[in-house]
């Protein structure tokens, strides 16, 4: 393997064949690589760092518009057009990255909303197919399978004392067995 130091000086495939050659036992190779590599990496460097600099192409820009979420420098060019945003010069764009989370945001609130609307279409469609049930009513609920023996009621007659905040209803059975709250969903009206 080789060192961290040499892998960041690496930028081609001969550069690699030449740090994995063996040298003649004073690194010569090894440095020539080095060295060259160094020289690129000083080029790179030498780049402009101030902190004018566009966040999306890391270009040189004079710094008259920023971002109005993130507050950073970009070009007018490299802006999101999709938001609202103003003209003319210092005016505050939208970078491409908080257009993005501002979008998927609004998303998110558009599913929630539409998965509230599913929620109560489907609990109408259920109360209007269910009738209400009146405390006292005498009402059949179902036992699961795996509750019951194979000679046993698929059915339990119970009769409802109260109904909660939430549109169950609390039911007892003659039987000793506790409190069972269930939906009418579940259980259907005994004649």
């Amino acid at each position: 393997t080789l060192p961290d130091t040499i892998k960041k000086l690496l930028r081609t495939e001969e550069d690699l064949e030449n740090a994995l050659i063996p040298s003649d036992g004073d690194g010569a190779i090894l440095e020539t690589t080095l060295q060259g590599n160094e020289g690129v990496l000083m080029e790179q460097d030498s780049e402009p760092t101030g902190t004018n600099v566009c966040c999306v192409c890391q270009e040189e820009s004079s710094g008259a518009h920023t971002c109005c979420i993130c507050g950073q420098i970009i070009h007018a060019i490299c802006a999101d057009n999709t938001l609202e945003t103003e003209e003319g010069f210092g005016s505050k764009v939208t970078c491409p990255r908080c257009a993005q989370k501002e979008c998927m945001s609004a998303n998110k609130e558009k599913a929630i909303d539409g998965l509230q609307a599913q929620a109560d279409t489907m609990k109408k469609l259920s109360n209007q197919k269910f009738p209400a049930v009146e405390v006292g009513n005498t009402v059949t609920v179902p036992i699961p399978s795996v509750d019951r023996a194979k000679g046993d009621a698929r059915n339990l007659l119970c009769v409802v004392t109260e109904k909660t905040e939430d549109g169950f209803y609390k039911t007892y059975n003659m039987s000793d067995l506790p409190l069972k709250i269930v939906n009418m969903t579940q259980g259907e009206l005994y004649p």
